[in-house]
């Protein structure tokens, strides 16, 4: 048996090396295909550059690069360069043109300037026997702080703890309240593509099962400015832990919230002014 399981191990190796063996030409020949494609592909770049250089009108190695971006080959007629900004989606302004690249000057830049942005806030009860959050209400509001959504939601689990303490939810609120996947949409349609403001927004999400891109995302919780702004305002406070949205909403904007049950639309609120106020450093920290 040991012999037999021997010669069959031999043949499965010589096999393998045989089928390797075989895919290598293939291999290579993709290869060759493919640097073929290329080379068709860029051969009336390559062959505009040897006419550049022959006729003269190509830049010279020893220029700046600066120079080189800030002159081009051809000045565009003032047709093309309306043209090219309404492709753009621009006014017209200082610009140069390399081949078909369009490329702006430093000076023709326009000011950066921000998205629109909105801050969710969520209340949470306790379903399952592992009492785990599931969303209960949820609050939207936009930069003037006007509210876009609030909205209780019917959890999908049978509810062991209301947590009524902070979320303020009771039976009766839940009875009549729209599904989970209503609710859900209606979010998802609100903060497309805006900048989401929140505080420990992450636990939000996590009980809205919503993926919203990390570029968007503004944590209060985590700001590095208003830490600082905290820390200068109060002496207690601990740097080593994450500032409550009640602690930095009454150091840093001299205003009580949370006192006793949690509303969603307030906090909502409170979170927004908090970003407002560091939103020029914040985002310029970002770029």
């Amino acid at each position: 048996k040991e012999e037999q399981l021997l010669r069959r191990s031999r043949r499965t190796h010589g096999l393998l090396w045989f089928l390797q063996k075989c895919a290598r030409p293939r291999r290579k020949q993709q290869r060759r295909a493919r640097s073929v494609v290329l080379q068709e592909r860029d051969a009336p770049a390559v062959s505009r550059c040897i006419h550049q250089a022959e006729s003269g009108s190509w830049q010279d190695d020893t220029e700046s690069t600066t120079s080189f971006l800030s002159e081009a080959p051809t000045e565009p007629s003032s047709h093309e360069t309306h043209s090219l900004n309404h492709k753009f989606g621009e006014e017209p302004s200082e610009s140069c043109v390399l081949g078909n690249v369009r490329v702006k000057s430093r000076e023709a830049a326009k000011p950066r300037t921000f998205g629109h942005c909105v801050a969710i806030d969520c209340e949470m009860v306790g379903v399952g026997r592992s009492n785990k959050s599931a969303l209960a209400r949820v609050a939207i509001v936009d930069e003037n702080g006007s509210c876009l959504l609030d909205e209780y939601v019917k959890p999908t689990e049978k509810v062991t703890n209301y947590r009524t303490r902070w979320s303020g939810i009771r039976p009766r609120d839940l009875v009549k309240a729209p599904s989970f996947q209503d609710v859900r949409q209606r979010v998802v349609n609100l903060i497309r593509g805006k900048i989401l403001v929140g505080h420990a927004i992450h636990n939000d999400l996590n009980v809205l099962h919503v993926c919203h891109p990390p570029g968007l995302i503004r944590d209060t919780s985590f700001y590095v400015g208003l830490r600082k702004e905290l820390a200068q305002a109060c002496s207690q406070y601990d740097a080593s832990r994450p500032p409550s949205l009640k602690q930095l909403s009454r150091d840093i904007l001299k205003a009580e919230i949370q006192v006793g049950e949690h509303c969603p639309v307030e906090d909502a609120r409170y979170t927004m002014k908090l970003y407002q106020r560091h939103r020029q450093t914040w985002e310029d920290s970002l770029v």
